[in-house]
Parts: C-alpha cells; sequence; structure tokens
C-alpha cells in the first residue's frame, strides 16, 4: 500500500506541474496573441491622427514621437513587439496615419514597410521660385532653404535642360501627391516627369509651328495668366501679344512692371514703373522676357499654342471692372480706351 500510494502521489506532483506548465503556455500565448494582435490605439472618432517620422530621426527619436503622441494605448506591448520585429533596423521617414483599433503587430508592419500616406500638394500662381519652395516646404519635410538653394542652383538648371531665369517653366500648376519625406533632388525629378507628359509630340509641333521654344511658350503663357482671369479670352490676349512681336513692337505687358517691381499689388501702372532698369520691363524692352514671371497652367499654355488670329494689337481693361477687355488695332482707340479705364480707377479711388 505504500509503495502505491507514493507513486499516487508521484503522479499527481506530476499532473499538476503539466498543468500549471500548460496554463502558463495558455497565458503566454494569450499574452503574445494580445500583443499582436489586440486593438491597441485609439484616436477620436472624426479626427485624423499622424505620426510624422523625420529623415534623421532614429528608432529612440521615432519610438519618442510615438509614446508623445498618445495615440498608443499600452505602450510596453507596442515596444515588445517592435523590438521583437526588428523595427529598430528599419526605421522608414515619412507620414503615418494612426486609425482607431490599430494592433500593435500592424502597426510595427506599417512602419517597417514604409507604408505612408503621400501628401497632396498644390501649385496655383506662385510667382517666383522663393514662393514655390515656400509652398512646398510647408507640405513636405524637405526645408525651403534647401529649396530655393537648389532652384536658384546654375547647375541644377542645366541640369533639367533649362537656365536660371526659365526654370520656372518646370512648375506646372496642378495637384501633385509626394511622401512627405522625399529629398529636395527628388522632387524636381517628379516636376520634370510632369513636366515632360505635359510637353506631348503634339504641344510640341504646335510650338515648332508658331516658332517658339518651350520655355517662350511658357514665358508667354505666364504673362496671359496674369492679364486676364478670363479663360475665353486668353487665346485672344496671346494673340495680341504674337502679333506684337511679330511687328516688332514692345509688348508693354503691364503685369512683367509687377514682377520687375518685386510688388503684385500695383493696380495702376505709373510712368515710375515703365523706367524700371529690368530685363522684365517689357515698355523698354522688346521681345519676351527672359524667363516665365510666375506660373502658367496648362490652360494658358494651350492659349498661346493655339492662339486666336487676328489684327488686334492692343488691349486694355473694361472700365466696368468686368474683367474683360476691348481689343482693337487702333492705337487711337486704344488711348480712348485705356483713358476710360484710367477714369474709373480715379473714381473708385484707385491711385497706385
Amino acid at each position: 500500500m505504500g509503495r502505491r500510494s507514493k507513486k499516487r502521489g508521484f503522479r499527481s506532483v506530476i499532473y499538476t506541474v503539466l498543468f500549471l506548465v500548460a496554463v502558463i503556455g495558455i497565458y503566454l500565448a494569450y499574452r503574445m496573441y494580445s500583443a499582436l494582435y489586440a486593438p491597441n490605439t485609439r484616436v477620436p472618432q472624426g479626427t485624423e491622427a499622424f505620426v510624422y517620422v523625420r529623415s534623421t530621426d532614429g528608432y529612440s527619436q521615432m519610438m519618442g514621437k510615438l509614446k508623445s503622441s498618445g495615440f498608443i494605448q499600452d505602450f510596453e506591448s507596442f515596444e515588445f513587439v517592435a523590438q521583437k520585429k526588428g523595427l529598430d533596423k528599419q526605421v522608414r521617414p515619412g507620414k503615418y496615419r494612426i486609425s482607431d483599433g490599430m494592433s500593435n503587430g500592424v502597426l510595427v508592419n506599417m512602419f517597417k514597410a514604409g507604408n505612408q500616406v503621400p501628401v497632396r500638394v498644390q501649385l496655383n500662381r506662385e510667382a517666383n521660385l522663393a514662393e514655390i519652395a515656400g509652398t512646398l516646404s510647408r507640405q513636405l519635410e524637405a526645408d525651403s532653404l534647401a529649396l530655393i538653394t537648389l532652384l536658384t542652383n546654375e547647375d541644377t538648371a542645366r541640369y533639367y535642360g533649362f537656365t536660371s531665369p526659365t526654370i520656372i517653366a518646370l512648375f506646372i500648376p496642378n495637384t501633385y501627391e509626394f511622401f512627405w519625406a522625399i529629398t529636395p533632388r527628388k522632387i524636381l525629378g517628379r516636376f520634370k516627369s510632369e513636366y515632360d507628359k505635359v510637353w506631348t509630340a503634339e504641344r510640341l509641333e504646335k510650338a515648332a509651328v508658331i516658332g517658339y521654344s518651350k520655355e517662350e511658350v511658357a514665358t508667354l503663357a505666364s504673362i496671359v495668366a496674369q492679364e486676364t482671369g478670363k479663360r475665353e479670352e486668353s487665346a485672344r490676349i496671346a494673340g495680341v501679344y504674337i502679333n506684337r512681336l511679330k511687328a516688332g513692337i514692345a509688348l508693354q505687358a503691364d503685369p512683367t512692371l509687377r514682377f520687375a517691381a518685386k510688388d503684385p499689388t500695383i493696380h495702376r501702372v505709373l510712368n515710375i514703373h515703365k523706367a524700371i532698369d529690368s530685363p522684365y520691363n517689357t515698355y523698354i524692352n522688346k521681345g519676351l522676357p527672359p524667363g516665365p514671371i510666375g506660373l502658367a497652367s496648362i490652360d494658358f499654355i494651350d492659349a498661346v499654342l493655339n492662339y486666336e488670329h487676328h489684327n488686334y494689337l492692343y488691349f486694355c481693361a473694361k472700365d466696368d471692372f468686368s474683367g474683360y477687355s476691348n481689343f482693337t488695332a487702333s492705337y487711337q482707340e486704344h488711348q480712348q480706351n485705356a483713358r476710360k479705364y484710367q477714369r474709373a480707377l480715379t473714381q473708385r479711388g484707385i491711385m497706385n
């Protein structure tokens, strides 16, 4: 009886140990499962949560940002999974969206794979390279100083097939998608790719027919874009300028004076503006200015390529401030139209 009792006691201990091992194993498995797959983020309904990992951030900086964001509820479990999955060896910069109810496993895999959110950047009617750099730097990681330094470098302009005054033509107004951490050089590469898409074989052929290079078309288009807010008049205005170019008459385009004066708020062009010493002053310099005076959309590029054929040499804004213009081939008639417009400006108290 003693031996049997001892055997039964030994088996009982073994079974108890095995049971405890199983319980502990199940508990650890549950903890591991929870750490990997249980929801571990909380984002208030109706809001978006983003974390920005900079190109200079290492693993500790990234983890610090994630912890301080407050989006991850149990940060210790997240950090455990991150270490187990080797996130410290694969830090990828970018803008990441944190959604409500994400698990640690999904979070870590997102950061490891670099599955970041694209950023939509809109260029509209920026007047110069500094404004373009500012628009880009406000929405991307790239520093505005780094961008403007690159853009104003003659070697950069030459690399992309431009000169310093014409490189602004590289930027076509549109909405573009970039990854937040894209480098300045890759930003320019993307714009060059989009620029080449705009200049199709058909547009290149039209430019050749009217006798202007891509950069010259962009330059004239940038002037037309600032002359009118009425797209239906843009091809007619382009025709006026091309008629003047063909006749060897100075363009006398007021937007070029605003550009030369670096003052886009000028409403009333005065003699002092017409005397500005600048290659962009089209009152004293014949032909096109050295480069675009701002951005011009595809619509305005097409307005130049498909300019309206007529005999007009002059146009002037209507004195009703409708945004439309009076067109004429007669200088005397143009002077009458200009005087009416000047009187209308005076009546409204617009003196500069």
